[in-house]
């Protein structure tokens, strides 16, 4: 189906975002003193990432061994805990400021997206879902591109 497709396709482009984002933030130089927002958007940014990492782990061991990592409460645990940092980097991500914030952010949509597909049942939820991801991704790109074009020319008025 051309969901799946598109999804696997997606996922492979946002794994490489997500390491483009850590790197660009390991290198970047920051004022000696962080503010607290923009401290707020590194967190969110470090735990989008852990809970993408764990996401890739997943997929990597449901790959190669062909059965799930854990079962029970364990797997229960594995996925509410990663779903609980999804949740905390877009949270954080929306309180931050600077360059971080946007990929904090939309890693983090990414993850609370996918790990609540993780937890449909059926393929009629998880299309829902996916549907929903991409329609929120649209949506925050528009935004973003809005938000830029009118703080450019506000700009330029100003000058």
């Amino acid at each position: 189906m051309l969901i799946e497709e598109l999804r696997t396709l997606f996922l492979f482009a946002y794994l490489i975002f997500v390491i483009w984002s850590l790197i660009r933030w390991v290198h970047v130089r920051t004022s000696r003193e962080p503010s607290l927002r923009g401290r707020a958007a590194s967190i969110g940014l470090i735990v989008g990432s852990v809970s993408a990492v764990l996401f890739t782990w997943f997929y990597v061991y449901l790959w190669m061994a062909r059965s799930l990592p854990a079962h029970g409460l364990t797997l229960w645990t594995l996925i509410l805990l990663s779903e609980g940092l999804a949740v905390a980097g877009v949270i954080l991500g929306a309180l931050g400021t600077g360059w971080v914030r946007q990929p904090a952010f939309l890693i983090s949509l990414v993850m609370v997206f996918q790990w609540w597909r993780e937890l449909a049942s059926g393929p009629e939820p998880a299309r829902l879902i996916d549907g929903a991801m991409f329609a929120s991704l649209a949506l925050f790109g528009l935004a973003l591109l809005g938000y830029r074009y009118f703080t450019r020319n506000l700009r330029h008025r100003n000058t």
